[in-house]
């Protein structure tokens, strides 16, 4: 067929659902938006895990982060340096 979805029909779908196709378009927009960064290129050839994931797992704690009590640190931090 030679299109974007050669690998789905490769393991014998013979259409991918609609949320296949729309997680992995995102993910390509993702990989995208990534490759424009070489820190990430670098972090994904040491460990060897898509960069992808590594946003997707580190996202997540940083915010989760924030919300449990980080946030009033960094408003503080950012204020001390705006203030003097």
């Amino acid at each position: 067929m030679g299109g974007l979805f050669d690998e789905f029909y490769e393991v014998g779908n013979a259409f991918p659902p609609a949320l296949t196709i729309f997680t992995y378009l995102v993910v390509l927009q993702v990989r995208k938006v990534l490759d424009s960064y070489p820190l990430f290129q670098t972090v994904e050839d040491k460990t060897q895990v898509p960069k992808e994931y590594i946003v997707a797992g580190v996202v997540p704690v940083v915010l989760l982060g924030l919300f449990l009590g980080g946030g009033m640190r960094l408003i503080r931090y950012v204020g001390f340096w705006f203030c003097y």
